[in-house]
């Protein structure tokens, strides 16, 4: 399958894991730069592109710094979207108007951390407790936001979804329970 990849890191070496997890899991991929186009001529592009399916990656950027935003028309496409990080804090920030609810972490904004597995056809093949990566520095309270909780971790809102798009804090591209539940939205549908 063809996965379309927004890269929105300023470099383009920032893709890298997520197409490299693509190609583990035998997909192809179709990069666009993020920071390319204006989020009008990014919508534009993903709604005319015959690719179904979607991943934003994360961004070594601050959504305050002014870097490239999901366009929040993406939920009215009849196409699927991951959301990582940087990407997740882009959409959910735009749905409810509260960018200063954001808040930092001060302590061990790069680690591998263990989070209970939810009861959800996303963890099928998963152990109980997942091994993940997280690489931010802000995040957003769970129980504050207008989507579909599916996880959090200690007060944080992990992973939500809302209509066509799932929405990842941490990097699932970089271990292996990470690329499993990549491997599981791809395989399934998800609404």
């Amino acid at each position: 399958m063809r996965i379309g990849v927004v890269n929105m890191y300023t470099a383009e070496s920032g893709a890298k894991p997520i197409l490299s997890a693509l190609d583990k899991l035998h997909h192809t991929s179709f990069l666009l730069k993020g920071d390319q186009f204006s989020e009008e001529e990014l919508f534009d592009l993903i709604k005319r592109l015959p690719i179904k399916n979607w991943i934003f990656s994360g961004s070594n950027m601050d959504i305050h710094e002014n870097g490239p935003r999901v366009p929040k028309r993406i939920l009215g496409l009849d196409k699927r979207f991951l959301l990582i990080c940087y990407s997740m804090e882009s959409l959910t920030t735009q749905l409810c108007d509260c960018t200063a609810m954001l808040k930092k972490r001060h302590e061990n904004k790069h680690e591998f951390f263990r989070m209970k597995k939810p009861d959800d056809w996303l963890f099928d093949g998963i152990r109980d407790e997942m091994v993940l990566k997280r690489n931010h520095h802000l995040y957003l309270e769970s129980g504050k936001l207008p989507v579909h909780e599916i996880a959090s971790y200690r007060g944080e809102l992990m992973i939500a979804g809302v209509k066509n798009t799932l929405m990842m804090q941490f990097h699932p591209e970089k271990t292996a329970d990470g690329l499993k539940m990549i491997e599981n939205w791809l395989s399934k549908k998800w609404n």
